[in-house]
């Protein structure tokens, strides 16, 4: 069988309890170490980086995706992505709409830790295990996995509509679907998207994020948008809005992003939930509800929760997609 690349980027997996808490401190060698491997997979291991990836930026997100595709030309049999819990869901959708995986045939597989790799029962070895046993199927020819995945107590995610539902449970993860390369997801665009986003340039765009509670009139909202307009001299960006239930707001915020709406036409307005499973969608019909919210033209985000929403809607941006296209392209997706 072919190699297989693991990558290490710090995280849980990687860390040990010290004084004031739990920080990164083994290198992939170390965390392999405590993995039961099959003599028969030839593994390369790369640390990357050792942060907790609360702690990764912009920059560290696009450098894991360029050490992915430089692993790619190896013709690895697979790749192994070890990182932390915090930001996982945000790096396997960026990875998904940029990596070249499916097309390479080849799986990556995005895998992590609850527990820390000195704690009684760890399970950050028995993921890493479980991740290496499934490229090596795939090698075998026995199972499809090509493209990017994420494996978490012995489930296979699609990263589309990943979210950490459990800062405890070692099932930390939940998606609408497990992993199947047949069943790609829904996005009227072609994947890997071209021309290549970046989310570090100069003209990045920006994509804040305003948080709705249920007595909020939207003062923030506005002290928001007037900052990001008087700072990006219209350039496309746009705001998301993580709202309540299945994509609602309160009467008087509405009434707010309406205005704002109107008054700065070049902004992309989208809408998600803080609830962690299921989808906003256009499911009430009163004023502020997910239906009226559409119909004004607020796009809403489906299964996708803020931060993989933001990543998309980046992506979309950086990539040169101007806002009428990605507007029209994601109100008739089934996000």
């Amino acid at each position: 069988m072919k190699h297989i690349s693991v990558i290490s980027t710090g995280g849980t997996i990687a860390s040990t309890q010290g004084e004031h808490g739990a920080v990164p401190t083994l290198s992939a060698d170390k965390v392999l170490d405590m993995t039961a491997v099959d003599d028969a997979h030839k593994i390369q291991v790369r640390s990357l980086l050792s942060k907790d990836s609360s702690a990764l930026t912009l920059a560290d997100v696009e450098l894991i995706q360029d050490c992915v595709e430089q692993e790619l030309k190896k013709e690895p049999a697979g790749i192994v992505l070890l990182h932390g819990t915090d930001t996982l869901e945000s790096t396997a959708l960026w990875l998904t709409l940029t990596s070249s995986a499916r097309a390479a045939n080849c799986p990556v597989i995005i895998t992590g830790a609850i527990k820390t790799a000195d704690a009684a029962t760890p399970d950050g070895p028995r993921n890493i295990a479980g991740a290496l046993s499934l490229i090596a199927e795939h090698a075998r020819g026995e199972k499809n996995l090509a493209g990017v995945s994420v494996f978490f107590d012995g489930i296979l995610w699609d990263p589309w509509g990943l979210t950490k539902v459990s800062t405890e449970k070692e099932a930390a993860f939940h998606a609408p679907r497990k992993f199947s390369s047949a069943n790609a997801p829904y996005v009227p665009l072609s994947l890997p998207l071209r021309p290549l986003p970046s989310l570090t340039m100069d003209t990045a765009p920006l994509v804040p994020i305003v948080t709705v509670d249920v007595d909020d009139p939207g003062f923030s909202l506005e002290a928001t948008v007037r900052e990001l307009a008087a700072t990006r001299a219209g350039k496309t960006d746009a705001v998301i809005l993580c709202g309540l239930g299945s994509g609602n707001l309160p009467p008087r915020f509405t009434e707010k992003v309406l205005a704002l709406k109107k008054e700065f036409p070049h902004l992309l307005w989208f809408l998600t939930t803080k609830v962690p499973e299921g989808t906003v969608a256009t499911s009430y019909g009163h004023f502020g509800g997910g239906a009226h919210l559409s119909q004004e033209g607020v796009v809403l985000g489906g299964v996708l929760k803020v931060a993989q929403l933001r990543l998309l809607v980046l992506a979309l941006i950086s990539a040169g997609y101007p806002r009428e296209k990605i507007e029209a392209l994601l109100t008739t997706a089934s996000l």
